[in-house]
């Protein structure tokens, strides 16, 4: 008798689940090395871009392509982390942001 309550109760919220789950196909039409962070009902997209890192923000992420992307650091002329900027993450922590990344100096990339 539960199992068959329970199945029922299955069958009519399933379409509420299936109608929040919309997005199709590629968000965006490139990004490698994707990272997303949500917090407050925003979303904020992160992914490799091998000389900056740029952050998307949305509040809908099915949306994500008509979000404008912002710069948030670029990569130095030289030195260190001057080149191949990549695998992006954002954390917020104790009521800051944290942004990650690996990078390496282009003087030494061989």
């Amino acid at each position: 008798m539960r199992t068959a309550f329970a199945l029922a109760c299955l069958v009519v919220a399933a379409p509420a689940f299936a109608a929040a789950a919309k997005p199709q196909g590629p968000l965006l039409p490139s990004g490698p090395d994707p990272w997303v962070a949500q917090r407050d009902g925003v979303y904020y997209y992160t992914n490799t871009q091998g000389d900056r890192i740029s952050l998307w923000k949305t509040t809908d992420l099915a949306r994500l392509g008509e979000a404008r992307p912002v710069i948030v650091w670029r990569a130095p002329a030289q030195g260190p982390n001057s080149a191949s900027v990549w695998a992006p993450e954002l954390h917020y922590l104790d009521g800051k942001w944290y942004l990650y990344y690996t990078a390496v100096d282009k003087a030494h990339t061989g």
